[in-house]
């Protein structure tokens, strides 16, 4: 489907022309000669596109476009000098509804035109690839790809959304990330530093210090009473012989008393006796008259010598009750004695001597190894939540990686616009493997026109503005690639012609190329 006739009057600066269009149109002129203006018609004609504020040429009321396609779809469009327009479409003199409707059906992108594709800069030949590729993320895509919704714009170009992901969103997430990892492992090694060598807090954590001072505590003692018992057992025999020294002196001390105190008794009887001798005397000499003071005197002395039996007997009887009793305390102590000799005989045999200093040495080691379990549980918690910054650290490069990768494979999925269109490591859009910016001039120029021949539409018409930019090698390869390749090109240039005197012609002209029309030949406008 292709433009077979075209008529313009009375629109911009062109006043009247007529066309037999073939594949290929050249309109040349110089410049300000109305080149533009044709191209500006078409776009007008087929889509009623608003680019001048005055469309209609100074002095008429009206313009008038008629459009004939080789399908035999006319197009008859009017335009007011106030800016009003109507339409007319026909297909084989058969009016079609909603003209506008089924025109934008069938034509594509005019805005696009080649040879401004390779003067473009890097970032906006990219956007018009990317226009070809309508790819649109989803929060479902998104959600089931990277396990969250990220803060990017759904409307967005799929590719740059995700390079956006790839190289600052995640990128940014999993340097913080890296470095939180980072800090983390150091604050780990250092608490790991201050650790004695092979320490495991867990193993010390429920250590009774108490308990195991308890233990030194009862060595002590245990070691403490071997040695009394020690002492007891080498001392027994001088202590028994000390015992019985004590007893025995005392036994002696208290006959020796006894017997003294019985001397005493009879030397008082013998003071008392030579007494009453002296009264025997003296009474005698009054026999007479105390003889009966005599005789009780005798009877007297008498029971005194009775009483001083009496008396030795009872001394006697009380000093071997003394020494009796002391005799039983004598063998009571002896037994006392004996008894802890044998228990401290048994003592020894039960309680081996116990070791102090390893004792010591293991209360003091885990008292000090116990105060490092908060340490240890400092660096256990840090390394829990530094394996958890290292899963979240590979997750975000897990992240950054997926993002990088997808749109390689979603181009994979895509029907390719372009041949040999791709995506490098550095997300940048390449064509057979390249840079655009890297592309040969005769690569890029192809490009164009397939990019051209993918925005034209089923109309497929192509407008280019500007033709005498390309170099002459590049215009010959140009002509070379659209030749008989099913789409119609009107291309402006300011390349003229000469007339027979050898004269550049100025004035506006179209060239048909090719078929379509067949006529052929030059169309000249009327300014």
């Amino acid at each position: 489907m292709q433009i077979k006739r075209l008529e313009i009057k009375n629109c911009l600066g062109i006043k009247e022309l007529e066309l037999q269009a073939g594949q290929i149109n050249l309109i040349k002129g110089a410049n300000e000669s109305g080149k533009t203006s044709i191209l500006e018609v078409i776009e007008k004609a087929l889509r009623n596109t608003e680019r001048r504020v005055k469309f209609v040429r100074d002095g008429a009321e009206e313009g008038t476009l008629y459009v004939e396609l080789d399908n035999g779809l006319a197009i008859d469009r009017r335009i007011k000098a106030d800016g009003k327009s109507s339409i007319s479409l026909t297909q084989d003199g058969t009016k079609i509804p909603k003209p506008e409707t089924a025109l934008r059906a069938i034509t594509g992108a005019f805005s696009f035109n080649p040879v401004d594709f390779m003067s473009c800069k890097d970032k906006e030949q990219t956007e018009i690839l990317l226009s070809l590729l309508p790819m649109r993320l989803s929060s479902a895509k998104l959600q089931q790809w990277f396990g969250e919704l990220p803060p990017v714009n759904l409307e967005q170009h799929a590719i740059p959304a995700l390079a956006w992901l790839a190289e600052k969103y995640f990128y940014d997430k999993r340097t913080i990330a890296n470095n939180e990892v980072k800090q983390g492992s150091a604050e780990s090694s250092a608490l790991f530093e201050q650790l004695p060598d092979n320490y495991d807090g867990d193993a010390w954590r429920e250590v009774n210090i108490g308990a195991l001072w308890q233990d030194v505590q009862t060595a002590r003692r245990i070691n403490d009473n071997r040695e009394a018992a020690a002492a007891m057992i080498r001392a027994y025999k001088g202590e028994h012989h000390a015992v019985a020294n004590r007893y025995a002196l005392a036994i002696r001390q208290e006959r020796d008393g006894c017997t003294e105190r019985i001397n005493d008794h009879y030397r008082q009887l013998e003071g008392q006796k030579e007494g009453i001798g002296r009264e025997m005397a003296r009474i005698q000499e009054q026999l007479r008259r105390l003889q009966e003071q005599l005789t009780s005197l005798e009877l007297e002395l008498q029971n005194l010598d009775a009483r001083a039996l009496l008396q030795e007997e009872a001394l006697q009887r009380e000093m071997e009750a003394r020494v009796s009793a002391m005799e039983a305390e004598l063998e009571r102590e002896l037994e006392k004695l004996v008894q802890r000799q044998k228990k401290a005989h048994t003592y020894l045999e039960e309680h081996a001597h116990v070791e102090i200093e390893p004792l010591e040495a293991r209360a003091r080691q885990a008292e000090e190894l116990k105060g490092f379990v908060p340490l240890w549980d400092n660096m256990q918690r840090l390394q829990g939540e530094l394996v958890q910054k290292r899963e979240r650290a590979a997750w975000l490069d897990h992240c950054v990686n997926l993002a990088r990768r997808l749109p390689a494979e979603l181009l994979q999925q895509a029907e390719l616009p372009v041949a040999g269109l791709g995506i490098d490591a550095e997300m940048q859009l390449t064509i057979d493997g390249l840079p655009i910016r890297n592309l040969s001039t005769g690569r890029q120029l192809r490009l164009a026109l397939e990019i051209a021949r993918a925005t034209a539409g089923p109309f497929k018409l192509i407008c280019i503005d500007r033709f005498e930019s390309l170099d002459p090698i590049n215009q010959a390869l140009f002509f070379q690639e659209i030749e008989g390749d099913g789409y119609q090109y009107f291309i402006s240039t300011t390349m003229l012609d000469r007339d027979k005197q050898g004269h550049y012609i100025p004035q506006l002209q179209v060239e048909a190329l090719g078929e379509v029309g067949k006529r052929g030949g030059a169309a000249h406008a009327r300014p």
